[in-house]
Formats: C-alpha cells, sequence, structure tokens
C-alpha cells in the first residue's frame, strides 16, 4: 500500500492509500512528506490533514499553495491547540 501513495495510477488511488495507512495506524511522516509535494492538489490536501507535527517544516512551504483545498487542511493542520485549564 505504502507505494501508491507516491505512486498510484490516480490521484484518487494515493488518498485512497493515505487514509487506508491512517486507519492502520501505519502512517508515517516518510510516507506523508512526499505526498505534501504531490502535483494533485486533492492528495496534498489530504496529507496536510494527515501530518503530524514532525511535518510542521514541510507544512510551513504550503503557505503560498494556490488551491483552497490545501490551505484549509493547512489552516487546521497548523492550528495551535488550546489547553483547557
Amino acid at each position: 500500500i505504502v507505494k501508491f501513495t507516491t505512486g498510484g495510477a490516480t490521484p484518487l488511488g494515493r488518498i485512497h492509500a493515505l487514509w487506508t495507512l491512517e486507519g492502520m495506524s501505519a502512517l508515517t511522516p516518510e510516507i506523508v512528506g512526499p505526498c505534501l509535494k504531490d502535483k494533485d492538489t486533492k492528495v496534498r490536501a489530504t496529507a496536510a490533514r494527515l501530518a503530524d507535527r514532525t511535518l510542521a517544516g514541510e507544512l510551513a512551504k504550503l503557505v503560498d499553495d494556490p488551491s483552497a483545498d490545501v490551505q484549509i487542511a493547512l489552516g487546521f493542520a497548523l492550528r495551535v491547540r488550546r489547553v483547557q485549564p
């Protein structure tokens, strides 16, 4: 499944591979990182949604991405979590 995240023939296939690995608790920053650079906006947005804090530097590079989908996913990924007292 890992090879389909970047080598899948269609964007939908790459997205399904990412979500499948997430569901299996097998998604790692090494898998998500390259997907943040995918040519398809939906794949980049999905990768941004699934990225953890270790990829904050890579996520920050997407600030100027022209896709609204990527911008929205990026906003959620980089949000500051408030701690309840």
